[in-house]
């Protein structure tokens, strides 16, 4: 057999191979390689006998190894990969209750939110009744106010009014009765006179 033929039996995969294929292998190589860091890294890479880490070629690495030839702990692989789906289920589970509880506190503060902007408006409207019941309660007072000095002066001119009044009636009571007194007197020295 030539070195040529020897060469083809040994990479059959790459000839073989499809897209979706090659995609699903990158994806498993990726899932291993996240496992390889984990506390199995060490076991994983001596039973894979992956000696060029640095390459990031699936097909590559198939190059050199037929699938048949590599040695693989299923049990292994699938006990880290549950750990590993574990892990980023409960990594999504965390995030989730993570966002519902930012959700719930935004629900909680917009709805106090609210809350506070209704009572503040509310105390504004009340603040804005009592302020136009005071400018109208004092318009009231300084009208009554108003009036009643309005009363005063015109009590206390009827007062002065009056008082004229009474003065003069006095007066010409007065002098009613000083008139009544000197016809009396007149008439007593006229009868007087008369007897003599």
């Amino acid at each position: 057999m030539s070195p040529h033929s020897i060469q083809k039996t040994q990479n059959p995969i790459p000839l073989v191979l499809k897209t979706d294929s090659i995609k699903q292998m990158e994806l498993l190589r990726g899932q291993i390689n996240s496992i390889l860091c984990s506390s199995n890294a060490d076991y994983l890479r001596e039973d894979l006998n992956i000696s060029n880490a640095s390459s990031t070629d699936t097909v590559t690495l198939l190059r050199g190894h037929d699938l048949n030839e590599l040695p693989f702990d299923e049990r292994v692989l699938m006990s880290s990969l549950n750990s590993t789906a574990l892990a980023k289920t409960s990594e999504q589970i965390t995030q989730a209750y993570v966002d519902t509880s930012l959700v719930a506190e935004n629900t909680i503060l917009k709805e106090s939110n609210r809350r506070e902007r209704a009572r503040r408006k509310y105390h504004e409207e009340q603040t804005s009744e009592l302020q136009a019941k005071l400018l109208q309660c004092q318009d009231q007072l300084a009208v009554a106010l108003s009036t009643e000095r309005k009363k005063t002066i015109m009590i206390e001119q009827l007062d002065k009014n009056l008082a004229i009044v009474v003065n003069d009636w006095k007066k010409q009571e007065e002098e009613r009765i000083d008139a009544i007194f000197k016809l009396t007197r007149e008439k007593e020295i006229l009868l007087s006179s008369q007897q003599k």
